[in-house]
């Protein structure tokens, strides 16, 4: 069975945690598996991918972000480089404005930073001031639509209650997140300066559990999270996986 993954930070593995993710645990039980999803990306990115590759693939993985996430483009014409290219939400774009200047009291000298520091504070203030969620929402939910058309068979994973109308009575994976969360009474997150070091945002036992519902789900079960099945981490992996 050939098998291919989008989606966003949830179906993401970091380069950095050697602990296996549900992506690793599935790679390993069958002959292809090609994982085509990045942190932070929006639909539309995950889309873009989907599109070209998805009819390779006997089965489709889609871990569905939340409206609102914006790509940006490259500006080759103009020398530009983004550097960050998938941005989640104001929060994100005002860490990298910040971090920026921290780091950078010179900025005047780098060229290519002072320019992306233009392209971050504009979608700052397009985050602030001009982000109409009626209109990220509709074009969000056609984008869903195309592919549950294109793929009536792929296995439609939310990673939050936004994901879609349809999960909002559902369990997402932000719900194992937060019950982790919760279990090291860990409210910091990025705004706080604190390091999300787990893969998929889970700890490795939950990674584990996560792999096999999707196993089950690969052969026909239906596609539902139930929150009582992931465990409870202790205080002390906390260490482990948060960092600030």
């Amino acid at each position: 069975m050939d098998i291919a993954i989008f989606g966003d930070s949830f179906a993401c593995s970091r380069k950095f945690n050697l602990q296996p993710s549900w992506i690793d645990i599935i790679s390993d039980k069958y002959n292809k598996v090609v994982n085509y999803a990045m942190g932070g990306s929006s639909l539309y990115y995950s889309m873009n991918f989907f599109e070209k590759h998805h009819f390779h693939y006997d089965r489709i993985i889609f871990v569905v972000t939340c409206p609102g996430r914006m790509m940006l483009p490259p500006w080759p014409s103009l020398g530009i480089e983004p550097g960050h290219r998938n941005i989640p939400g104001l929060p994100h774009t005002e860490m990298l404005i910040k971090h920026a200047l921290e780091e950078y009291p010179d900025i005047e000298n780098h060229t290519q930073l002072k320019h992306r520091l233009v392209i971050w504070q504009a979608l700052a203030d397009y985050f602030k001031y001009v982000q109409f969620d009626d209109f990220d929402n509709y074009i969000h939910n056609l984008m869903f639509d195309r592919i549950t058309q294109l793929r009536p068979d792929a296995i439609v994973i939310p990673s939050f209650k936004t994901s879609h109308s349809s999960f909002k009575d559902k369990t997402s994976m932000c719900d194992i997140q937060k019950k982790e969360d919760h279990a090291w009474n860990f409210l910091g997150g990025i705004i706080a300066g604190a390091k999300d070091f787990r893969n998929c945002h889970m700890t490795s036992k939950n990674n584990e559990i996560f792999a096999g519902k999707v196993e089950e789900w690969l052969h026909g079960a239906p596609v539902d999270i139930n929150l009582d099945d992931f465990a409870i981490p202790t205080i002390e992996e906390k260490d482990y996986y948060i960092k600030s």
